[in-house]
């Protein structure tokens, strides 16, 4: 389980380079407007997420139709999670948003290695 823990860090770091990455490049050096660069690089960093999890850390079995439809769920879960999460630590303490940013980003990933392990990629 460490081994795929591991690979599920290594994925999840590198698909967050590619969308921040990918952001940066296409605004700063290609100067593309922002709203559509960072929807095509967020869908982009999304899709590369699913095919890592699914060939790479998981190696899944399962239907790929049922495992995208779950991931994408799960997904969806986690943007809504967050936007809770930082309103309640706005409104609740007197941290910087990064900082209360960060902490869901210290959670979050685990929740959702072990929800993916079990429900999503491993059935």
């Amino acid at each position: 389980m460490s081994r795929q823990l591991g690979r599920y860090l290594t994925a999840g770091l590198g698909t967050v380079a590619l969308y921040v990455g990918g952001v940066w490049f296409g605004t700063e050096i290609l100067h593309l407007p922002v709203r559509p660069t960072n929807v095509v690089l967020y869908i982009a960093a999304t899709a590369l997420s699913f095919a890592l999890n699914y060939k790479w850390v998981f190696a899944s079995k399962t239907s790929a139709g049922r495992s995208l439809f779950l991931f994408l769920l799960l997904q969806a879960f986690g943007v809504l999670l967050n936007i809770i999460w930082v309103e309640a630590g706005l409104r609740l303490t007197h941290l910087y948003p990064w900082i209360i940013a960060a902490t869901y980003f210290a959670i979050w990933p685990f929740l959702s290695f072990a929800v993916q392990k079990r429900y999503i990629f491993n059935r």
